[in-house]
């Protein structure tokens, strides 16, 4: 973290053995700090702006649109950084593995298991959130 820079604050609003549900909410300027994911994640902006990413190989800003999700792999070191005059936030999911033990006969991979089930996630998360 940057000695100018303030940390954005993590709630985490949801935890089990399928997701981690954690609001993220930057003052401006406000960074993470450098982190990666264990799971891979989506992210549901809740706020309209630019965020400067910052990773190991490449630096860039991202304009986001509130309520536009977006889906990012695990495993990339990385840092976000709020560019905006006014506070930004977002929801993050962050996908556990999910076992076959939950569907009959493993009829699903896991991919489509985690697509059926991220978007009964994000459409549940928009009707509370709004």
């Amino acid at each position: 973290m940057s000695e100018s820079r303030k940390p954005a604050k993590p709630t985490i609003q949801l935890e089990n053995d399928r997701v981690i549900v954690t609001e993220w909410r930057f003052a401006p300027g406000a960074e993470t700090t450098w982190h990666q994911h264990d799971y891979d994640y989506v992210d549901v902006p809740q706020t309209t702006g630019k965020l400067h990413i910052q990773t190991e190989t490449e630096k860039f800003d991202a304009e986001l649109v509130s309520g536009v999700s977006y889906a990012r792999t695990k495993g990339v070191k990385h840092n976000v950084v709020n560019q905006n005059d006014h506070e930004f936030v977002f929801v993050e999911i962050e996908l556990k593995l999910i076992s076959n033990k939950h569907f009959t006969q493993g009829r699903w991979t896991q991919l489509s298991i985690k697509v059926r089930f991220l978007t009964k996630l994000i459409k549940y998360l928009v009707k509370k959130l709004h």
